[in-house]
């Protein structure tokens, strides 16, 4: 996706996860998420095809490489930071500490997907084309995203982030704590006294 785009899908798809997740362990799985399948997914445009990562704006050439490498280390913690955030307002909603904290996770998820997709349409037209900043520049040796290798890869990268946060959301509702279950396994100081009043009156 485009390197504008992506610590903000990033961000409201941790948010989005945040509904799935209550264990300590959310936080690891969403950066196992975003450093194993999103932060690879994002960065293969933007490492080997930089200009159309921005859209034609500028020659990527300009830039130094630590701006790459911030990019995509900010994709990879994206996912986490909205999870974690979107996690805080909810316990705050759960307590009933405040409760609009729903609508406020919500927000985290809604607005920077909102705004990724309106930058995304915004510049369409430039990123329906594949080539260098030279090439659309100078109207030469430009091919139809949906028919070169970029747009391909662009599809089975899609379906991967698809794939990993399908599974982050089994892994995190699979882990989710069961109310009641710490006080049905562990039994208190009362119930061990009844225990052995009980079996000295069967005495």
């Amino acid at each position: 996706m485009p390197a504008f785009a992506g610590p903000l899908v990033g961000f409201a798809l941790g948010a989005l996860l945040a509904r799935w997740g209550r264990s300590a362990r959310g936080p690891l799985a969403l950066l196992a998420f975003g450093g194993l399948v999103f932060a690879p997914a994002c960065g293969y445009p933007l490492l080997f095809f930089p200009d159309w990562s921005f859209a034609y704006l500028f020659d990527s050439r300009s830039l130094p490489s630590a701006v790459a490498l911030a990019l995509l280390i900010t994709d990879a913690l994206a996912p986490a930071a909205g999870f974690v955030l979107a996690r805080r307002a909810l316990a705050r909603e759960s307590v009933g500490e405040d409760p609009k904290a729903h609508a406020t996770a919500l927000a985290l998820a809604i607005v920077p997907g909102g705004l990724a997709l309106i930058l995304s349409v915004a510049l369409a037209p430039r990123l329906a084309t594949e080539g260098t900043f030279a090439m659309v520049r100078g109207d030469f040796g430009t091919a139809p995203l949906w028919r070169s290798p970029l747009g391909y890869a662009l599809v089975w990268m899609g379906a991967c982030v698809v794939a990993g946060v399908w599974l982050t959301g089994r892994a995190l509702a699979a882990s989710k704590p069961r109310d009641g279950s710490a006080a049905a396994q562990e039994p208190t100081a009362e119930d061990a006294g009844r225990h052995f009043l009980g079996a000295r009156r069967k005495r």
